[in-house]
């Protein structure tokens, strides 16, 4: 009895997925803690059995099969929800300008309020592919378009259509697939709306520690 229970427990604690990532229930701290001491169990429980001191009492060893038994339940909506990550960034700004045009007009504005709203996606879909997203949003507070007294704007292009305010559509600020590690070498193909926006050393200027993009003095406008 002992010894079958031991192979079925070996054999759940093998057939779980890596959850240290996991979300929607337990935290990746409580479920390697839960791993952890389940694994323990299984070990003392292999040693009794070298010993010939017997197994766990009855009560024990069904306890033990229900923990597994539950993780082992889940392991597969835990798997499924790690390979999926949603983030994003919101921006609310205040700015005030005054400038004398050259045709001797003057634009001025002491409230234009803006908001910025990027919501990123990162989908690991094996084990070397990865299809990463952006989604964005730039408008003004109240206005459908360039707010006033900025001549009009730049004019509304395929790559500024999510740097300069607009609407409030979310549009495809970068969508693309990245295959690395192509037959076990340092080598990777990428191909799709790539991140050749707000590269080194922009991302001092947004705020962010690491790196956004390709660095901007090669490229800094979307495809």
């Amino acid at each position: 009895m002992v010894k079958q229970f031991s192979m079925l427990a070996l054999a759940g604690l093998i057939a779980l997925p890596a959850v240290a990532s996991a979300s929607g229930g337990a935290s990746a701290g409580d479920l390697e803690r839960k791993i952890e001491e389940l694994s323990m169990q299984l070990d003392q429980l292999k040693a009794q059995m070298a010993e010939g001191a017997g197994g766990c009492s009855t009560g024990d060893c069904k306890d033990m099969m229900d923990s597994i038994e539950d993780l082992e339940d889940r392991s597969e909506s835990w798997d499924l929800a790690a390979r999926i990550k949603f983030y994003g960034d919101f921006r609310a700004r205040l700015d005030y300008y005054n400038a004398d045009l050259a045709d001797g007009r003057t634009a001025e504005s002491d409230s234009l309020w803006t908001n910025r709203f990027r919501l990123n996606m990162r989908v690991k879909a094996t084990e070397n592919v990865e299809f990463k997203a952006r989604l964005a949003m730039y408008k003004a507070w109240g206005m459908q378009n360039t707010p006033q007294g900025l001549s009009g704007g730049w004019p509304s292009w395929d790559g500024n259509s999510t740097r300069q305010p607009s609407d409030n559509a979310l549009r495809v600020d970068r969508a693309f697939v990245n295959w690395n590690n192509i037959g076990g070498a340092p080598i990777w193909f990428s191909i799709g709306r790539r991140p050749t926006t707000d590269g080194p050393p922009a991302q001092v200027r947004m705020g962010n520690d690491e790196r956004m993009a390709t660095p901007i003095a090669y490229m800094d406008w979307p495809f």
